[in-house]
């Protein structure tokens, strides 16, 4: 429901931006075809991939995984990113969304099985915890130093001298 909320508020903006003032243009409406075709896609493939990865057993999201059609740059995607994670080069994401929406949701079902990240398979749980036993000292000092979150809040919330504060937070220890 909000990919259409989304979607009729894009066209909106699109056919203001394009709108045929003076008579039809066919450069601008090649350009607003072009766009909602672009967006429509876009839209399209988040949703299907929702769709498609879904493991969920019950008969409908079963027949709807297996109903859907799927297209080929999203078959391709997901082959890729069963190797590597999602990225800037592979999804446009230039209106609702990116990459990093395609990573949380596979992420959450369970997608990414193997080692993403080229070296990764080079890192040890023994040096990493050397690493982090050694920076330790450091993280305590910080800690120690910086205000704790709250207080730090308070700081920041504090009214200007001559100015009423517009609201009040009232803070429990």
């Amino acid at each position: 429901m909000s990919s259409a909320i989304y979607t009729i508020e894009q066209t909106a903006r699109h056919l203001s931006f394009h709108f045929p003032e003076c008579g039809i243009n066919e450069h601008a409406v090649a350009k607003f075809n072009a766009l909602l075709d672009e967006q429509y896609s876009e839209v399209l493939d988040f949703i299907v991939m929702m769709y498609y990865t879904l493991n969920r057993k019950e008969t409908f999201w079963k027949n709807a995984r297996e109903d859907i059609e799927v297209p080929e740059s999203l078959l391709n995607n997901l082959e890729l990113w069963k190797h590597y994670l999602p990225n800037t080069n592979d999804v446009a994401g230039r209106f609702l969304f990116s990459y990093w929406n395609y990573y949380f949701i596979l992420a959450g079902r369970g997608y990414f099985k193997q080692p993403h990240y080229p070296g990764e398979n080079m890192l040890y749980k023994e040096g990493w915890s050397a690493l982090l036993k050694r920076i330790e000292p450091g993280i305590a000092k910080l800690l120690h130093d910086l205000p704790s979150h709250t207080d730090y809040l308070k700081s920041i919330k504090k009214p200007r001298a001559g100015k009423k504060a517009l609201y009040s937070v009232n803070y429990r220890q």
